[in-house]
Order: structure tokens, then sequence, then C-alpha cells
């Protein structure tokens, strides 16, 4: 491989993960803000489509978050041989994906 391509496919990855975490960040400092204004206005207002439409936009994305967090923290396994951690395989991806749709159709 070459270095310079190496170095900014590097880069990249690591803008990448900044900017991930700058967003996330930002979500939680709004999502904390905003809480004791939908506990007042939104919560005793009686269900209907905008309320559902509401709360579905504001806790969805923590389900999201998480998926994101089981998808790309790796299990840590110790192995008799190696103390490697492993990566996360297709599976787990897969698994969460049906956590996903099954949390959705709960819901």
């Amino acid at each position: 491989m070459d270095v310079a391509v190496f170095i900014s496919s590097t880069r990249n990855k690591i803008v990448s993960r900044h900017i991930h975490n700058i967003v996330v960040t930002t979500w939680i400092a709004d999502w904390l803000h905003t809480l004791p204004f939908e506990v007042e206005v939104i919560w005793p207002a009686r269900w209907n489509l905008v309320k559902f439409l509401y709360l579905f936009s504001r806790y969805f994305p923590i389900d999201i978050i998480f998926s994101y967090i089981y998808i790309e923290v790796p299990d840590v396994k110790v192995r008799p041989r190696s103390l490697a951690p492993t990566q996360p395989t297709a599976s787990n991806f897969e698994i969460t994906a049906l956590v996903d749709v099954s949390d959705l159709i709960l819901w």
C-alpha cells in the first residue's frame, strides 16, 4: 500500500470519528437542555400524531447511538494464546439490525 494513501485514509477515519463525537455531544447537550420544556409541555399532552412524531424523532437516535457503539466497539475476549481484541463480525451487525427492527415493531 502506498504511504500517501495510508496516511490519507487514516486521517479521514480520525476526522470522521471526531465529527461523529461532535454530533453526539451536541445532540446530548440539546436533549438535556430541552428536557424540562418537554416534560412541561409535551408529556402532559394527549396522544396524537404530532406527539408521536416528536417523541419518535427525539428518542430514536438513542437507539441509533447504542447500535453504533455496539458495532464499533470490539468485543474484548482473552484467548489462551493471544490477548488481542477481536473485531466485530457481520453477525453482530445483523443482530443489531434485527434488534432495531424489533424495537420499531414493538414500539
